[in-house]
């Protein structure tokens, strides 16, 4: 009974919230990682993605750094660009606005944004 129930479980769908999920495999296979918000460093391997409602950014560097790849359909067999080294870093919904933290001893922004005297 229990193998049953978790079969079930890993052939739902996606839920209609904004949520994307990566798969370990292609064919939506393996393991998963789901998000249904922002994630700024996680360390996952995708080789498939299902995305629901929304359009989503997985961006090769923590706190969406990088060029980040834009997802906004089922991608069964994914072939990350060369940037990812087959890591996906962080994820958003595409539109985010989330900012990088502050890295000690960088210039602020307005001082970065002024002319050179």
């Amino acid at each position: 009974m229990r193998w049953v129930i978790t079969t079930l479980a890993l052939c739902a769908p996606l839920p209609v919230s904004a949520e994307v999920a990566m798969f370990s495999q292609r064919n939506f296979q393996g393991a998963r990682y789901s998000l249904e918000q922002e994630a700024t460093n996680i360390m996952f391997s995708p080789r498939s993605v299902r995305v629901a409602d929304e359009t989503w950014e997985l961006c090769p560097r923590p706190f969406f750094g990088g060029t980040c790849l834009t997802v906004s359909e089922n991608v069964p067999n994914l072939s990350l660009p060369r940037a990812f080294s087959g890591m996906v870093r962080s994820a958003r919904k595409a539109g985010g606005t989330s900012v990088a933290p502050p890295v000690e001893g960088a210039a602020s922004s307005s001082s970065k944004d002024a002319p050179p005297k």
